[in-house]
């Protein structure tokens, strides 16, 4: 089992992004409300895997979240670091509407699960690891 790090603070946050530009890829996935036609979208976690240990990002203590997640946001942008993703779209959309950060080398593999072309378009996470036991 990984060892889960719970980051609040931005010092904290800029040390992991350190670490993770010096990685060939990562695993990432956001969580937020998406309440964008009446209140806005609102992100609430990041979730990192560097291939050992998970990070669990918590923006919501930083006094200014954009600024506490630049050092993360310039991993983003960074093309020598894939981003693994599964289903990307909304993560992605919401990355560029509220913080205007292009995130670039982006693996997602909801797309390479539809490309083995399964009978049905069934993308889910879950059928994907019960498809593929060994990823």
């Amino acid at each position: 089992m990984p060892t889960i790090h719970y980051l609040t603070t931005a010092d904290a946050i800029a040390a992991a992004a350190a670490h993770f530009a010096t990685l060939p890829r990562i695993g990432i996935d956001l969580e937020f409300d998406d309440m964008r036609h009446r209140y806005g979208r609102h992100l609430a976690l990041i979730q990192v895997f560097d291939g050992q240990e998970a990070y669990l990002i918590d923006p919501l203590p930083l006094p200014d979240m954009a600024a506490g997640l630049e050092p993360l946001f310039a991993v983003l942008r960074n093309p020598a670091v894939a981003k693994v993703f599964h289903s990307c779209k909304s993560d992605i959309l919401l990355l560029d509407e509220v913080f205007a950060v292009n995130c670039l080398n982006i693996v997602d593999t909801s797309v390479q699960f539809t490309l083995l072309a399964a009978e049905d378009n069934n993308i889910s996470l879950g059928r994907l690891i019960q498809a593929e036991p060994g990823l």
